[in-house]
């Protein structure tokens, strides 16, 4: 009851965000409701009564107090996505360098999902400029949180990627290595004094004895 004469203070919220028309017709219900309560048609009525009656009530006063609750937070909501899109493009710019790992066509879809975000909260704060308080809002805070997240999840995903473990040569490989290579025949070499064979006597002219 004490919302209806909130309806009515000019210097109220309630009566801010709300236009007459809905202002008149809440008032309206929330003095019939409060009629209703002090009849003798309440003291016999069961809670289901009850509970339409402040649900007709609620339903014209709810929207009234969601633009309220939308403008409170609208800012905060703004400024911390811009600090994200600003920061992290900064960190994406830098991957090329600081995690080659992370693929060109990776990074071209993070930019491309960021600037995608930045563009609809772009048009979303130009429309919400052209309304007044008493409209309802352009979008809701709910709606850019979600596609935030989105944006976020799928740039974290990336971010946290490790370089890839480069696994060393397999034992198998490297022994095939050194078993292929050819090695110096050794008993094949010609010795200085021309035998080409390790242990024989080198020839030459021996008299008789």
């Amino acid at each position: 009851i004490d919302k209806s004469s909130a309806l009515q203070d000019e210097d109220s919220k309630l009566y801010a965000y709300s236009s007459e028309e809905e202002r008149q017709k809440a008032s309206k219900n929330l003095l019939d409701a409060e009629d209703w309560i002090y009849g003798d048609e309440a003291e016999t009525a069961i809670a289901k009564v009850f509970k339409d009656k402040l649900k007709s009530i609620r339903s014209l006063v709810d929207a009234i107090e969601d633009r309220i609750f939308e403008a409170s937070i609208r800012d905060q909501v703004i400024e911390s996505s811009k600090s994200f899109v600003e920061e992290t493009m900064k960190t994406v710019k830098t991957w090329s360098k600081s995690k080659p790992w992370i693929t060109k066509e990776e990074t071209e879809v993070i930019q491309g999902n960021i600037t995608e975000f930045k563009i609809w909260i772009d048009e979303q704060i130009v429309a919400q400029k052209a309304k007044q308080f008493h409209e309802d809002p352009a979008f809701k805070v709910y709606d850019v949180k979600e596609k935030l997240d989105n944006v976020r999840k799928a740039f974290t995903r990336l971010n946290i990627k490790s370089k890839p473990i480069e696994k060393p040569p397999k034992k198998n490989d490297t022994k095939k290595s050194e078993k292929d290579t050819p090695k110096e025949d050794v008993e094949d070499k010609p010795s200085e004094d021309g035998s080409s064979k390790k242990g024989e006597e080198p020839s030459g002219d021996h008299s008789e004895l």
